[in-house]
């Protein structure tokens, strides 16, 4: 019976009358066709809608197809975004990393390089370790912060305070290097 419910939830999403409701919920979600996960959403709002219509039906013996839609609209619209607040929820606890694609310049000034050098060796001096590591790892690593948290078995706050603090020895260290409103470097 599963197997027959399956292949009627996918023909009935299947049916343009049908799949319209999943272009409003993305309308109503502020979801165009430019966004640049569009069809990702179209594809995941065709899957929970088959969902939607297996459960809609096994609770209901008479279903009205307008009724239908009225409930899976409505169920489509929390289940996306519910996708979409994770995926923004992932996405904002990542470190963003520089490009690395492009061939370094080879007219590249040596005094510029000296005092690359030079900043390194000082910030290897003034770091124990365990905070070179971090470092290493805030600076390399395309990890987002509950991963790194994770790696070093610490809880999230623990490894903001532990970057907080990370950051303000540098600039203590390093104030020629810091503006006063942040952590950004001064382009020399």
């Amino acid at each position: 019976m599963s197997h027959s419910l399956s292949d009627a939830a996918f023909n009935f999403v299947a049916d343009p009358n049908n799949f319209r409701v999943v272009y409003g919920v993305l309308k109503r979600l502020h979801i165009s066709p430019r966004h640049q996960d569009y069809e990702d959403l179209l594809s995941e709002g065709r899957l929970i809608y088959v969902d939607v219509f297996m459960e809609y039906v096994s609770q209901i013996d008479d279903h009205d197809p307008a009724a239908l839609h009225r409930y899976a609209y409505q169920r489509l619209y929390w289940r996306l975004l519910d996708y979409l607040r994770k995926k923004t929820v992932t996405t904002q606890h990542q470190t963003s990393l520089p490009d690395h694609s492009t061939q370094p310049d080879p007219q590249i000034d040596v005094a510029h390089q000296l005092e690359t050098s030079d900043l390194c060796q000082l910030i290897q001096t003034r770091l124990d370790q365990d905070e070179r590591q971090f470092l290493g790892d805030l600076l390399t690593e395309p990890l987002n912060l509950t991963v790194l948290a994770t790696k070093y078995q610490i809880s999230r706050p623990t490894l903001y305070k532990r970057r907080r603090h990370l950051a303000n020895k540098l600039r203590l260290t390093l104030p020629d290097f810091f503006n006063p409103n942040g952590y950004n470097i001064k382009n020399k």
